[in-house]
């Protein structure tokens, strides 16, 4: 028979109680064992199907504290949890110490938390395999188009799909526009296309957000020495500087009219002015524009230009959220454990499926860069090469804390019999968003993610 589970005691009333248990849990398949000598032997026969086994502490011949660095030893994958009819703290101690991966008191295991446990540790060992099976894989799956995408961690179809259309259009000269929600890589994907063009000139970032008008106008074009008040020398602008190699300009849904107007300009006539000056300066560089933004959006209500968007978007790819492409997870986990246990001089963790286990079902608002940071603090809190049990307690009670997001959409979904169509169901997010900013239109737009001017249209249309 292929066991999923043992449990060791000593006690035949007790292997009788978690027997009638487990009649009850249909997906336990367990073995029971009287005489703690033949653990080992059974674990050497059944390793590959088990996904926990149960100790008691306190047996003859052989102790849970035994056990626990024979098993350790030979099957250091297998979750030990040993059964103590009593919270004997310094045992306890020495048990976790041993390696036991966690203890219940007797009076404790009932059944639903037997139910409980085997379920979450039955989840670790699926998702621990899955990173096995995704790191052997990692190299069989379709071919990257071009080495230049391999700083991108994925195994995606839709990104390895995403990277073979940019590796196509990677020789022609029209722009390219990068939509995806904050966080996703688009400067990633930016200076992957640009690595794979092989151009003389650098790669040039500029943020159009955050900045008034004046500044980025200087930033982009630059200015001629007296062109107004501190301009004391010439400047060269980043639209200069990227001369034959790529203008990335991040978050382009953020910049003004004016700046929308010398950008288009800038992208018929391949040419700008800097400021204060009447002579054309030539513009020679592969333009890639990104936002997180509509811009369609963004140009029905009129503070996008159309002519604009249409020569940004002669080339598209939209990248896929980290909650659309969860199967990355395991990956961009271990090599972000790996990166920052380097850079912090830790000892890398032989384990990430505990910090999986825990970030599986998240949504990632803030997509690879919030999974980063969360991985970059963790790692920090590393201690002899494991995650600390507490500070995973304590993240888990943040990421329950934050806002609802993705999963937890679906999930209130699906207890839905009747769905809203999408006219009823966009007024009732917009009241809903209203009456949690108390009547607030700027901070109900934000909870909507759209512009305050789209909210007065929906509004307007609501009212007439």
């Amino acid at each position: 028979m292929n066991y999923n589970c043992v449990f060791v005691d000593d006690d035949i009333s007790m292997l009788a109680l978690y027997e009638s248990y487990c009649e009850h849990i249909p997906e336990i398949d367990a073995a029971f064992i009287e005489d703690p000598r033949e653990l080992i032997s059974f674990v050497d026969a059944h390793a590959s199907n088990l996904i926990c086994a149960f100790v008691d502490l306190h047996m003859p011949h052989y102790s849970a504290l035994d056990l626990l660095p024979l098993i350790a030893a030979k099957h250091p994958e297998l979750p030990l949890i040993v059964i103590t009819a009593e919270e004997e703290i310094s045992l306890i101690i020495q048990c976790i110490k041993s390696g036991a991966f966690d203890y219940i008191l007797k009076d404790s295991l009932k059944l639903e938390r037997l139910r409980g446990v085997f379920r979450h540790l039955s989840t670790i060992r699926r998702l621990s395999r899955q990173v096995e099976d995704l790191s052997s894989k990692l190299n069989d799956e379709e071919p990257l188009p071009d080495p230049a995408f391999k700083e991108i961690i994925t195994t995606n179809k839709r990104m390895i799909r995403m990277f073979h259309y940019l590796n196509s259009i990677a020789e022609y000269s029209e722009s390219l526009l990068i939509n995806g929600e904050t966080g996703t890589g688009k400067e990633m994907v930016a200076k992957s296309i640009h690595e794979v063009r092989e151009t003389e000139g650098p790669f040039v970032a500029v943020n159009m957000a955050g900045l008034d008008e004046h500044t980025l106008n200087d930033t982009l074009f630059g200015h001629k020495k007296g062109a107004f008040t501190g301009a004391g020398d010439n400047r060269e602008g980043l639209v200069a500087k990227a001369q034959n190699g790529t203008l990335f300009l991040d978050e382009i849904g953020d910049c003004s009219h004016t700046i929308q107007a010398k950008l288009l300009r800038m992208l018929q006539e391949k040419e700008f002015y800097p400021l204060g000056s009447d002579r054309v300066r030539k513009m020679d560089a592969f333009v890639v524009a990104a936002t997180n933004r509509d811009l369609e959006e963004l140009v029905e209500e009129g503070t996008f230009r159309r002519d604009l968007f249409y020569r940004l978007s002669a080339h598209t790819v939209t990248i896929p959220p980290l909650r659309e492409r969860k199967e990355d997870l395991p990956l961009l986990i271990q090599a972000f454990v790996e990166r920052f246990s380097e850079q912090m001089r830790k000892q890398v963790p032989s384990d990430i499926t505990p910090l999986l286990a825990l970030l599986n079902t998240y949504g990632f608002p803030g997509n690879v860069r919030e999974l980063e940071n969360i991985v970059k603090d963790q790692t920090a809190r590393l201690q002899g090469g494991q995650f600390s049990q507490s500070d995973l307690n304590s993240l888990k009670n943040r990421i329950s804390a934050a806002k609802p997001y993705a999963g937890a959409y679906e999930e209130m979904l699906q207890r839905v019999d009747l769905l809203p169509g999408l006219k009823e169901g966009a007024e009732l997010l917009v009241e809903e968003a209203l009456r949690r900013s108390h009547g607030n239109q700027a901070q109900a737009a934000r909870m909507l993610g759209i512009t305050r001017q789209a909210l007065n249209k929906r509004l307007q249309k609501v009212t007439t």
